[in-house]
């Protein structure tokens, strides 16, 4: 058994006494294609962030988080929302610079909660599958959705802001950076949590 190998048999050990959650968030190019199977039109991550919790207690265990740099220019729409420009990631390695990282932190994780999982979860695919790595990944066998979890309150779909504000009455300032919308969600989940949502 190599270091890497014996790194990974050790995170997994540690694992296995208690059961975590990630609440993770992206921030890519854009919105995603119809055609899933182009993966060229398909957007790139720019932001990734992660909070790990005890699924028992929900308390914060570790937290991930990175800006990388697409193969492609990032959109002006795409910088109007998020506030990530080229000149803040012009430096930074590209997505696959933080593989490694990526699956140690998820390694031996079974649940995932995005506020839209579905879209997070193929952001995540895309990016896998463009460096070959998309059957090495840890996916969670138990994903979930707050966007789901979350329907029957107004039996419609809600973002993040007014899921914050119905949830918790708290106005969610600093939306679609990556790592505040975790944190937003983040207290959500315990609220729902408190509600027996969850």
């Amino acid at each position: 058994m190599n270091d890497k190998q014996l790194k990974r048999a050790k995170i997994m050990k540690s694992h296995s006494k208690k059961e975590h959650i990630i609440v993770l968030d992206t921030e890519t190019t854009g919105l995603e294609r119809k055609d899933k199977s182009n993966l060229s039109i398909q957007p790139y991550i720019v932001e990734y962030a992660a909070i790990k919790l005890d699924w028992e207690t929900l308390e914060e265990v570790d937290r991930f988080e990175f800006l990388c740099k697409p193969p492609i220019s990032i959109p002006a729409v795409a910088t109007n929302v998020h506030g990530i420009s080229n000149q803040d990631v012009a430096d930074l390695p590209p997505f696959s610079g933080f593989y490694e990282q990526l699956v140690d932190f998820h390694i031996g994780v079974r649940r995932c909660l995005a506020h839209n999982w579905t879209y997070d979860r193929n952001m995540l695919f895309y990016e896998l599958k463009r460096i070959n790595k998309q059957l090495r990944f840890p996916y969670p066998p138990e994903p979930l959705c707050s966007v789901e979890l979350t329907y029957h309150l107004n039996n419609h779909r809600l973002n993040l802001t007014r899921m914050a504000k119905q949830l918790l009455n708290r106005e969610h300032k600093d939306a679609h950076r990556a790592m505040p919308d975790v944190e937003m969600l983040t207290d959500c989940v315990r609220k729902l949590r408190e509600m027996e949502v969850l």
